[in-house]
């Protein structure tokens, strides 16, 4: 089995053997429970609550569900460029905290006649992030070290040719189709615990949807100004890089979880940007030595009209 292979593997397992501890502990305990329980606390008691008979559904539903789309990420992302250790060791602990408070849930309706009686001990939280922690770590030693591997640097692209005086934009909207699934299957897993009366989940969830689908598109601009970022669904948030900042401008390939850990916007030791998908990048020499990228098409001649505004720059300084 390939690595890639082995690491959704070992996600999903975590998955799966953190819905067998959340059932267990509801087989062990299931005559000793109130029906329904309690399974939605706030700071004044029990405020959502469940039939027994359909407690396991929902156990498997969040588990099963949240495995299978972090499964369906991680085979996207990883198709070009493998899959870190990190990456898959941090998702391998959402197993471990969600898997943990699902099996909290009727130990805190054990032996109550009246579950709104029933009460969520908060010692439970840290005892669920070192659950979390507990299982990225086992599944990271799994998993086993990274190979070595370091993306090659862009060469620089030939200036375009400018007339003296002459303005020139170049502009090209960049998008993520992997967002616009995971935004799909986030509103459907937020329908889905909806029915199942898991608010806080679900809103939970529709958040990220929201967040995710309004990353999906941005627009890519190259100008005197140098370059620049904005946001279709979220318009007031822009990123800039000045044009006497950039040393050189190139294009290169990129692998978003090899290189970055994931897609969005991104910052590892000497690199960061905007990650949106496997492919062409316009690659920035920062003049800190440090580079900027940002995938998007045609990013050579976004990379030429760059170099000759640099060029031009240092002409007329």
């Amino acid at each position: 089995m390939g690595r890639r292979w082995r690491g959704i593997g070992l996600v999903l397992a975590a998955h799966g053997s953190a819905a067998v501890l959340a059932l267990a502990v509801f087989a062990a305990v299931r005559d000793r429970l109130p029906d329904p329980m309690a399974t939605h606390f706030s700071g004044a008691g029990p405020d959502g609550f469940t039939a027994l008979a359909r407690w396991p559904w929902v156990v498997l539903g969040v588990l099963l569900g949240v495995g299978a789309l972090v499964g369906a990420v991680l085979w996207a992302g990883s198709r070009r460029g493998g899959l870190p250790r990190a990456t898959v060791a941090a998702v391998a602990g959402v197993p471990g905290v969600l898997g943990l408070a699902l099996a909290a849930v009727p130990l805190a309706n054990t032996d109550l006649a009246d579950a709104s009686a029933a009460e969520f001990d908060p010692l439970m939280l840290p005892v669920m992030a070192l659950a979390g922690v507990l299982s990225g770590t086992v599944v990271g030693l799994l998993l086993g070290p990274d190979p070595e591997a370091r993306p090659e640097a862009a060469a620089a692209e030939a200036p375009l040719e400018l007339a003296a005086g002459e303005r020139a934009v170049w502009s090209r909207a960049a998008g993520a189709r992997s967002a616009v699934w995971l935004a799909a299957a986030l509103l459907v897993a937020s329908a889905a615990l909806s029915a199942l009366s898991q608010w806080l989940p679900a809103a939970v969830l529709l958040s990220v949807a929201v967040v995710a689908a309004a990353s999906t598109l941005v627009r890519v601009v190259v100008d005197d100004r140098g370059l620049s970022l904005v946001w279709f669904g979220l318009p007031w948030f822009r990123k800039r890089i000045p044009l006497e900042q950039i040393e050189t401008a190139g294009s290169r390939d990129v692998a978003p979880f090899a290189e970055f850990g994931g897609w969005g916007y991104r910052v590892r030791p000497g690199s960061r940007g905007l990650v949106l998908y496997a492919g062409q990048a316009l690659s920035l020499r920062l003049r800190t030595g440090k580079e900027f990228v940002v995938t998007v098409e045609d990013s050579r001649s976004a990379a030429a009209l760059l170099n000759a505004l640099i060029s031009r720059r240092g002409t007329e300084g």
